[in-house]
C-alpha cells in the first residue's frame, strides 16, 4: 500500500491547506517541462514523479477517498501489530476476523491515524521530547531580550514569535528519534509552510528552525537537504541540526548578520552562524 503521507512529505494529520500547498510546491519542482533539458531520462522520471504526486493529491484532498485511505492504514497497521505481537509470544497469529456478507459491522471507537513505521518515524523519543522542554524554558526565560508569545505552527512540536519595531522573530522545533532523508524532507516542508504563513509585510523577518535528533543516518544527504534549502529560502532563515543524544549542533544556512539573531543563536548554545 502506498504512503500517500510520504510521498507529499507530511505527517498524517496535515491539513487539507497543507496539502494542497504541498503538491503545488512538489509539482512545480517535478514537472517534466523544467527537466526538458536533461535529456530523456530525466524527463520519464519527472513524469513518474509526477504521476505518483497527482494520484497522492487525488486520494487526500478528496474528503471521502481520503477516508477510505486512512481506515484502510489503520486496518493494515492494526494487523501488522497484531502479527508481531503473536510472533514476539511465538505463537501463530490469529487468523484476521472475516467479514460476514450482509451483516451491519460492530461499531468501533475512532483511533487516531498511525502511519506505518518508517526511518524517521515523526516520532520524537521520550529524550527528544525533554529536550525540547528545557529549549523553550530556556528561551522564555528570557523575555527582556526577546518577548516570546506562543505560535502554532503546522509541523512543529512548538513555535515561538517575537516582534520589534522593524523586525520579525520566529524560532520553531521538532524533534524526531532518528533524521534520515524522509524526515528532513518533511521538516524543510514544514518549514516552507512556516514561512510562507507567518512572514510579515514591512518587517524583517527572521526564521530559527531547531530539527532535533536522538540519531542521524545518511548524515551527508541530510546536510545537503537542509543547506540546499536555507540558501534557497525567500527570508533570512538557518536550519539548527541539533544532536540532543551528544550535545552537538550544525547550522545549516548562510551566515546572517544581525545582532539580536546572533543573541538568539547564544541563547541556544551556539557561538554564531
Amino acid at each position: 500500500m502506498k504512503d500517500y503521507y510520504a510521498i507529499l512529505g507530511l505527517d498524517s494529520d496535515a491539513s487539507t491547506d497543507t496539502i494542497k500547498a504541498a503538491y503545488r510546491h512538489l509539482a512545480r519542482e517535478a514537472h517534466p517541462d523544467r527537466k526538458s533539458h536533461l535529456g530523456r531520462d530525466a524527463q520519464l522520471g519527472s513524469s513518474s514523479r509526477m504521476a505518483e504526486l497527482n494520484e497522492a493529491h487525488a486520494v487526500l484532498s478528496n474528503p471521502a477517498r481520503k477516508k477510505e485511505y486512512d481506515e484502510e492504514v489503520r486496518r493494515e497497521e492494526a494487523e501488522r501489530e497484531r502479527r508481531e505481537e503473536a510472533a514476539a509470544h511465538g505463537a501463530a497469529p490469529p487468523p484476521s476476523p472475516v467479514p460476514v456478507p450482509g451483516a451491519a459491522a460492530e461499531p468501533q471507537a475512532p483511533q487516531p491515524l498511525r502511519t506505518r513505521p518508517r526511518a524517521g518515524g515523526g516520532v520524537a523519543s521520550s529524550v527528544v521530547q525533554h529536550y525540547a522542554s528545557q529549549l523553550q524554558q530556556v528561551l522564555l526565560a528570557k523575555k527582556e531580550e526577546f518577548p516570546w508569545r506562543p505560535l502554532k505552527l503546522e509541523g512543529f512540536d512548538w513555535a515561538l514569535e517575537s516582534d520589534f519595531w522593524v523586525s520579525h522573530y520566529i524560532v520553531t522545533f521538532r524533534g524526531f528519534a532518528i533524521a534520515d532523508p524522509e524526515a528532513t524532507r518533511k521538516f524543510t516542508n514544514y518549514a516552507q509552510f512556516a514561512i510562507d504563513r507567518s512572514r510579515k509585510l514591512l518587517k524583517q523577518n527572521f526564521f530559527l528552525f531547531l530539527f532535533g535528533f536522538q540519531r542521524i543516518v545518511e548524515f551527508e544527504q541530510v546536510l545537503a537537504q537542509l543547506r540546499r534549502f536555507s540558501g534557497g529560502a525567500s527570508e533570512r532563515s538557518l536550519i539548527l541540526l541539533l544532536d540532543v543524544a551528544h550535545g552537538r549542533s550544525v547550522p545549516c544556512g548562510p551566515r546572517i548578520q544581525d545582532s539580536r539573531y546572533t543573541t538568539l543563536l547564544s541563547r541556544i548554545g551556539v557561538s554564531g552562524s
